[in-house]
């Protein structure tokens, strides 16, 4: 096994991974591909087995305004055939190398339990804490709502 950072040679691997983790359109993930791929402030890493398979992906950003920079993961997964073998931490710990590679210690990732129900394991089995657990709430209101519009 092993976790390379990715290049535009790794487009093809990279998106097929991509949709099994998000389920968007396509026309939704190479501009995002692309502007990681050319950024300085954001990365990703690739997880490929002894066939060469692409099995895996980590990526994350640096946040560098504000009082304190921080490194971000905005997506982890691994092929459900491959998890349980510590490979997501491989990829972890590629990602925060490359954070503290930019001096930066602080990592913050986020998840949403009912979507990705084995995310909070594994984000506590590499030692991060829960921060806050946070509820959006929406409401349409005016012309466009129908009967949500308000009483009758």
């Amino acid at each position: 096994m092993r976790v390379i950072q990715a290049t535009s040679g790794h487009i093809r691997p990279w998106l097929g991974l991509r949709r099994q983790l998000w389920p968007d359109p396509d026309e939704a993930y190479l501009p995002r591909m692309q502007e990681i791929l050319g950024s300085e402030s954001a990365a990703a890493f690739l997880l490929f087995d002894e066939r060469n398979e692409a099995i895996g992906f980590i990526e994350g950003a640096l946040y560098l305004g504000g009082p304190r920079p921080y490194g971000y993961i905005e997506g982890w997964f691994v092929v459900p055939a491959f998890r349980g073998r510590g490979l997501g931490g491989q990829l972890l710990g590629s990602l925060e190398g490359w954070i503290l590679h930019h001096s930066i210690s602080l990592v913050l990732s986020d998840t949403i339990p009912e979507e990705y129900p084995l995310s909070t394991r594994a984000h506590a089995h590499y030692g991060y804490e829960a921060l806050k657990n946070l509820t959006i709430f929406i409401k349409k209101i005016g012309s466009q709502a129908g009967e949500n519009s308000g009483p009758g």
